[in-house]
């Protein structure tokens, strides 16, 4: 004992000679620490919550390490929380070889925020941080939980904990999902939440391409809407809606439904008929299409608003890009129009892409 009061009442001692010493020093329980006579205690190595000797061994090898090393605190408690955590590490416990009360006191920063009274030997105890008080943290703020167990005796322990409080993200109702087959528009419901109450912007997207983008109002049910005149813009496939939420800090959210498309058919017509003076005597149309691998059919009426309209088959002139003539004469409307009206099949076993971006054409 006299040669260790020595080496630390000593004003020389290099810093070498301080990690030599710590390196004599052996990893013991605590249990084990206490039984050990007062004058070769100083000989001994533990951490008072711990008894696993693999524990016990890390913390006095990283310790070490970052003497030789010149490491930081924040180094240190940085790996020891890893490997705490990989080994199932969650909470504290608190003992005492001598088996004496215990009080624990938990702060944050420098507010106490618990006080546990004959705490429990060996069992273990979780620090609780409220949302209410987290978030009463200033952003950005590196902070630190201290525990401190007191004996009544004199005898005191202490665990810091550190931890930088972080901007949250706002948050979008549901989860994930796959929709499956779709045959048509449609839409989904969703609400976003902000537990800070930043300012949040909402953008929605049909695969990569923009729907709207909008300030959200917090806690408000909203729609993303596939519309129909969207979904026929899309090729057969795979495709998504999704929803992104970035608040004033950036920290951003993202909910995505992802569904397919596999359609064999297309089939549309005018949505009104062009309405004429007199009955159409002939038609040209002109499409803009990929129908290679599909069988299209273009058919033409010249008294659209009847009941049960006259279609007449054009495709053979559309084909090779003529006029049509109209066979029909009669009506039962009042008056005459005209309309157009496509139906393309694909192939069977075919795969590749068949549309239609638009037509063109005249009539008289």
């Amino acid at each position: 004992m006299d040669g260790i009061d020595t080496i630390f009442s000593r004003e020389d001692m290099t810093f070498q000679e301080a990690v030599d010493y710590f390196k004599e020093r052996v990893p013991v329980t605590a249990e084990i620490f206490y039984q050990i006579a007062e004058e070769y205690r100083a000989l001994a190595f533990t951490v008072s919550g711990y008894t696993k000797a693999q524990i016990l061994k890390k913390f006095y090898d990283e310790l070490l390490s970052a003497l030789e090393e010149g490491s930081t605190l924040q180094e240190f408690q940085a790996n020891m929380n890893d490997f705490l955590e990989s080994e199932g590490y969650e909470g504290l416990t608190v003992n005492d070889a001598d088996g004496d009360t215990l009080t624990v006191t938990e702060q944050l920063n420098d507010e106490t925020i618990r006080t546990i009274n004959n705490a429990p030997k060996g069992e273990p105890l979780g620090v609780a941080i409220t949302s209410e008080k987290l978030y009463t943290l200033d952003l950005n703020s590196v902070n630190t939980i201290t525990i401190m167990v007191t004996d009544g005796k004199g005898g005191t322990s202490y665990r810091r904990l550190t931890f930088k409080r972080t901007n949250s993200a706002p948050a979008i109702s549901g989860q994930d999902m796959a929709l499956g087959h779709k045959t048509g528009s449609f839409a989904e419901k969703y609400t976003v939440t902000d537990i800070e109450g930043d300012n949040v912007v909402v953008t929605e997207f049909v695969d990569d391409v923009q729907i709207r983008s909008y300030q959200a109002t917090l806690g408000q049910e909203e729609t993303i809407e596939l519309t129909r005149e969207r979904w026929l813009m899309l090729t057969n496939g795979n495709h998504q809606l999704r929803v992104e939420a970035v608040d004033g800090n950036f920290a951003t959210s993202v909910r995505v439904w992802t569904f397919s498309k596999k359609e064999s058919v297309i089939c549309f017509q005018l949505n009104e008929p062009e309405e004429t003076d007199e009955a159409a005597s002939k038609v040209l149309v002109t499409p803009t299409w990929h129908i290679e691998g599909a069988t299209a059919l273009v058919e033409a009426c010249n008294n659209a608003f009847d009941a049960e309209p006259t279609w007449e088959d054009i495709t053979p002139m559309v084909a090779i890009n003529r006029v049509y003539n109209f066979t029909n004469k009669t009506k039962t409307a009042d008056k005459w129009g005209v309309n157009i009206r496509f139906t393309i099949t694909k192939n069977e076993g075919y795969e590749g892409e068949v549309s239609i971006s638009g037509f063109g054409g005249a009539y008289e």
